[in-house]
């Protein structure tokens, strides 16, 4: 949060509205918005602590920024992830002349782990849109449609983790654009992180799972459960998609 207000303070310069969702018990966010306020203009930026409000977990949270949200598109960017460039604030205002906006921008995350870092998607721009049909991109790294959103694509209530990923998907099926830059830092271990680990979780104390089916998961389990083997196996698969998909790119001339 403290990087991300600094970062409004003296890098980005177009009219932005922060709207910072807080639901700890105990927050010094506030304090800390407040000694910042005068250097944060033009941004405004407005608090909200939910817990107060009797709100409670991240997509209800995250609703409750979308309807409170009153700018064209808006971004998620959750505490301890990082901004980094302001490209993807920029990208609406730069295509203004289109005849119609897209519901959705989404530019690169570089991925930050304990041992390994890659970046995602790093591939040719002509190769996204054949990417997109079996990976989406980071959540840090999309701006989307605000009206449309509330409308047609809140997040799902009842998923216990992971309703981001049929947001994004949902989003870019209606129209995007691709920011081929690095915009924001995404630090593995949070929540969203290790929705693998959680979703492994709950397919091995299904009791209906046979045997052989229960063997597997708890081998993925430990396997996750170390951040070095989680964290190589990430890095590996991302490179062995950008190679491919880079290399196709290159054979069809694009």
């Amino acid at each position: 949060m403290h990087s991300l207000l600094d970062f409004l303070s003296h890098g980005i310069r177009h009219h932005l509205e922060v709207l910072v969702v807080d639901g700890s018990l105990n927050s010094h966010i506030l304090a800390y918005i407040n000694l910042q306020r005068a250097q944060l203009v033009p941004a405004h930026v407005e608090y909200k602590n939910t817990n107060q409000l009797g709100i409670n977990g991240i997509y209800p949270s995250m609703n409750f920024a979308l309807d409170h949200a009153t700018g064209q598109y808006i971004h998620f960017l959750n505490s301890g992830d990082t901004l980094i460039s302001s490209r993807l604030y920029e990208a609406p205002i730069k295509s203004i002349s289109l005849d119609m906006l897209p519901i959705c921008y989404f530019a690169k995350a570089c991925i930050n782990g304990k041992y390994f870092s890659w970046v995602l998607p790093n591939i040719k721009s002509a190769a996204i849109s054949r990417w997109l049909c079996l990976f989406e991109p980071n959540h840090q790294a999309m701006l989307v449609d605000v009206n449309w959103s509330k409308k047609f694509n809140r997040f799902a209530l009842d998923a216990p983790i992971g309703a981001d990923a049929i947001w994004k998907r949902i989003s870019i099926q209606h129209g995007y654009i691709y920011i081929p830059y690095p915009v924001v830092k995404f630090y593995l271990g949070g929540q969203s992180s290790t929705y693998t680990l959680q979703r492994m979780k709950i397919k091995y104390s299904e009791s209906w799972r046979s045997p052989i089916q229960k063997y597997l998961e708890v081998v993925k389990f430990i396997v996750f459960r170390n951040s070095l083997i989680a964290e190589l196996l990430q890095a590996t698969r991302n490179m062995i998609v950008n190679f491919i998909f880079n290399l196709t790119s290159i054979y069809e001339g694009k």
